[in-house]
């Protein structure tokens, strides 16, 4: 997953995000999964920036061991027979924030069309990973 990401240095973590996992509560994992994955990942992630760039409303998204701070999906569960898992493994990305904020549809729009760079968007809408702003998005980079 990591290589995926681009994580090629230590294949787990960069400053823009890092891959976490989520153990499922409703299985009997052995407990050395859990231990390792603490000792692999929390020098990496003890002072990542997942760990504090948010809002301060929110909760960090991954905790200083490298695991995902969410509840299983059970809704996902039902839909997909993902209970049949023992884990899931995910990547974290670190948000950007403009003034303590999220980006506005205009300003995430605006930044792909500077850049030149829609790849990643269009790659993510290939595979039906999607946002509820894209549709907004799309109508922005249209303009």
């Amino acid at each position: 997953m990591g290589k995926a990401e681009g994580f090629k240095d230590d294949g787990l973590s960069k400053d823009w995000g890092s891959v976490a996992l989520l153990i499922n509560p409703n299985k009997k994992v052995d407990n050395s999964i859990r231990t390792e994955w603490r000792k692999l990942m929390s020098s990496k992630i003890s002072d990542h920036s997942l760990l504090s760039k948010k809002l301060k409303s929110e909760k960090s998204p991954i905790d200083s061991n490298g695991f995902l701070a969410i509840r299983w999906p059970e809704k996902v569960t039902l839909k997909n027979k993902i209970g049949k898992l023992d884990f899931l493994i995910a990547t974290v990305t670190t948000p950007t924030l403009i003034k303590g904020r999220y980006p506005t549809v205009h300003q995430i729009a605006n930044a792909m069309k500077k850049a030149k760079y829609y790849d990643y968007f269009c790659k993510n809408r290939e595979n039906e990973i999607t946002t509820f702003q894209d549709e907004r998005i799309l109508k922005e980079l249209q303009k």
